[in-house]
């Protein structure tokens, strides 16, 4: 029988018997927001045990860790925090389905038991290209984001947003603006945008008469290569 069709026979035996594709390995990072975050007792479970995070900066991605994707439940556990079982608090940690290269953003969330929230990003070449910038908003309000001529809506839901600036751009105006009003300037400034260096930008509220702070997490390609 032809190769092609043992391998659907196979497939369609396994569906009809209710049987599962078999558990596949992956890895994961994990990135802070702030050194506060980053100071905590934080650990990751996947398949069977725990996995502490040893290596936590709110400055660059952790070192990669082993998990098994499929169907098991991924959580980062709170060392630090424990439930009224007296066991430590956990936090579900969703992976869209397509994600090939997970990075899992562990944002600060004051009404959860945790204290903690997480998001979690694609974090390949290709779903997150060198060039492009990423924008996390932070702040629970909407913006437009205007960089280079054109503007964009951010939305006030805590998701990443990428953006493809044109690659003949070198230096670009950036600005964040009311929707109700554009001409209410919240952040403004001029960016180098260099084809192999990403962005990770966080949009955070702001202190004192700033209304607005970034924080920008650079990722350089040829820093790879060394």
């Amino acid at each position: 029988m032809p190769r092609i069709h043992t391998t659907l026979l196979i497939t369609c035996i396994m569906a009809i018997f209710g049987f599962s594709a078999p558990l596949r390995a992956a890895s994961i990072r994990f990135l802070p927001l702030d050194e506060e975050i980053a100071a905590r007792k934080l650990s990751f479970r996947g398949a069977k045990k725990a996995t502490k995070i040893k290596d936590l900066s709110a400055q660059k991605r952790s070192a990669a860790y082993p998990f098994v994707a499929g169907k098991t439940s991924l959580v980062l556990v709170a060392l630090d925090r424990e439930d009224s079982s007296g066991k430590p608090v956990t936090v579900a940690i969703t992976l869209p389905p397509e994600i090939s290269s997970p990075l899992i953003l562990i944002l600060p969330d004051a009404a959860a038991p945790s204290g903690l929230r997480t998001l979690a990003v694609e974090d390949s070449n290709i779903g997150f290209p060198w060039g492009s910038l990423r924008l996390i908003n932070t702040t629970g309000t909407p913006f437009l984001f205007s960089y280079g001529g054109q503007v964009k809506q951010v939305s006030e839901a805590y998701a990443a947003m990428d953006i493809l600036p044109d690659s003949e751009v070198h230096n670009m105006g950036v600005q964040l603006l009311k929707p109700e009003d554009p001409q209410a300037v919240l952040y403004s400034a001029v960016w180098e945008h260099d084809l192999n260096i990403r962005k990770l930008i966080f949009i955070l509220p702001g202190a004192d008469a700033q209304p607005l702070n970034l924080k920008i997490i650079p990722e350089d390609k040829r820093s790879k290569k060394k």
